[in-house]
């Protein structure tokens, strides 16, 4: 199934959802992975991918995999983990892009990313709503009109 979802996110072109809005672009194809620490399932993170592909957004990724040790400062890879740096009355998660650009900023600046990490503790995997926001940050979307990137939710 997951080979298929790569596939066809690089084979089909849909138009995504007018409510959503891109913020950052992925120059390379990202790896995800799931840290020692998350109790995410590879199943949890293809749902959220296919969930964004049906909104018609598409990046394509090399695989998903569990791995023994997250380098925080890896590039070209998203990474899950359930470690907490932000305040839990505030935020049901988080999402930390890295992301760079070319020549000066303006209003015509197209940002790309670099690495992400998705802070999404384990207790809150059970609330796909929050897990289908937070892979759409890392993804490249930004909050929006959009019922799951609005900021609360």
């Amino acid at each position: 199934m997951f080979v298929w979802m790569i596939w066809l996110s690089t084979q089909v072109s849909w138009t995504m959802n007018s409510k959503l809005k891109r913020n950052w672009h992925w120059e390379t194809t990202p790896t995800i992975e799931i840290c020692p620490d998350s109790n995410i399932s590879i199943y949890q993170v293809v749902d959220a991918l296919e969930y964004w592909i049906g909104q018609g957004v598409a990046v394509p990724i090399q695989g998903v995999h569990k791995v023994q040790h997250c380098n925080p400062k890896k590039k070209n890879v998203i990474q899950v983990n359930a470690h907490i740096d932000f305040d839990r009355t505030q935020y049901n998660a988080v999402t930390d892009i890295k992301w760079y650009n070319y020549g000066q900023k303006n209003d015509q600046t197209i940002y790309y990313i670099d690495h992400c990490q998705i802070q999404l503790p384990n207790d809150r995997l059970g609330e796909i709503e929050i897990v289908w926001h937070e892979f759409e940050h890392a993804l490249g979307l930004g909050h929006s009109r959009h019922e799951i990137m609005q900021k609360v939710y």
